[in-house]
């Protein structure tokens, strides 16, 4: 089986002041954090190879914005092709889309078929592997191009990212515009496909103010 990854990282963080994914994070940044998540997770419910630098070609794709130029020498070390949204306000739908043909045309010249994608954001930082591992790990069981898989966080229980499409969706995901992103394929034609990993810790908070940081911060350092 191979899975795709698809991260966007082209939001503007107009609330932030900065780029959010550059801000210090752990002995790296957010966007280290993320990506270490992201692959490391895949690969570990794969049995695939993961490490920071190595030279693996993988189907990673990373859409960048306006501070393109900051962000691939970071997304370089973790295995993934950068492709830029020249026109990040026009929303979260358009750069996930770009991302789904972007990763798709890179699998086909890896000669790769791609059984699912794995779609996320670049502003998780309590995001894990071990998160994404169950994801993956619950596609593989559900054996069907159909499958959508999403996290459930915390006490809530509230959706989020990342959420992994199996490949029957990936033309729909390729037409996708304006600010939903793929939750318009999980409230309309996909929700009778959608099966929800239950995370008891509430790691799918993201970053969008300088108060979100200081209280992810406190939470990562009391652990």
């Amino acid at each position: 089986m191979a899975i795709g990854i698809v991260l966007l990282t082209a939001g503007e963080s107009k609330r932030m002041g900065k780029n959010k994914q550059l801000l210090p994070w752990l002995e790296g940044t957010i966007l280290d954090s993320v990506c270490d998540a992201l692959t490391g997770g895949v690969c570990q419910a794969l049995g695939c190879t993961h490490g920071v630098g190595e030279a693996y070609e993988h189907p990673y794709v990373a859409v960048t914005g306006l501070t393109h130029d900051e962000l691939v020498p970071i997304l370089s070390q973790y295995g993934f092709t950068s492709v830029q949204n020249p026109e990040p306000s026009r929303g979260q739908g358009v750069s996930l889309q770009i991302g789904v043909n972007a990763v798709c045309e890179l699998a086909n010249s890896l000669n790769v078929h791609l059984d699912g994608i794995v779609c996320s954001v670049g502003d998780q930082p309590l995001l894990s592997a071990g998160v994404v591992s169950k994801l993956v790990t619950q596609f593989q069981a559900q054996h069907s191009e159909q499958a959508i898989v999403c996290p459930r966080y915390g006490e809530s229980q509230q959706p989020g990212n990342p959420v992994l499409f199996g490949a029957h969706w990936f033309n729909e995901l390729k037409q996708i515009d304006g600010d939903k992103g793929g939750r318009r394929i999980l409230k309309e034609t996909g929700k009778p496909y959608v099966t929800y990993v239950s995370i008891q810790e509430d790691m799918g908070v993201d970053v969008d103010t300088p108060d979100d940081y200081q209280r992810l911060l406190e939470i990562e350092r009391s652990k």
